[in-house]
């Protein structure tokens, strides 16, 4: 995941939970592996559930510490499963730019030259989008 509110990848979860996984059945505690791995155990919550991405040399670090190669963090991935987000995406994107308002914001957004600015106004969508669907779920 790449933002604290931006969904995280199907397979940033997967090797979340297969750290998590890994770490329970040779009985070692977050703060165990979080000292083996150098961060916080904070950080590695964050790992297992995801809200982090893991970068290459602190997975390599987990899985020295977790004694496990680094493949079995990505068994059992299913190829479909990430092919049908990815459509999921796409169709997304095309429905959106098909709409007055989506051709307008493709528009206007590039145009916003401060990053800083940018960021507030994802962080602003990311808000009222997460405000609509817990709307949506307390109606139901």
């Amino acid at each position: 995941m790449t933002d604290d509110n931006k969904q995280p990848e199907p397979v940033d979860v997967h090797v979340g939970m297969a750290i998590r996984r890994r770490r329970r059945s040779i009985g070692m505690s977050q703060d165990a592996l979080a000292e083996e791995m150098g961060v916080t155990p904070q950080q590695v919550q964050k790992y297992e559930t995801a809200g982090s991405r893991i970068s290459a040399s602190r997975l390599f670090r987990a899985a020295q510490a977790l004694k496990a190669p680094v493949s079995y963090f990505f068994a059992e991935i299913d190829a479909h499963e990430f092919e049908v987000f990815s459509l999921e995406i796409e169709a997304n994107v095309s429905a959106f730019l098909k709409s007055s308002d989506g051709q307008e914001l493709a528009i206007i957004f590039p145009q916003i030259e401060d990053t800083s600015v940018r960021k507030q106004f994802l962080g602003l969508a990311r808000a009222m989008a997460n405000a609509s669907q817990a709307g949506k779920l307390a109606e139901s």
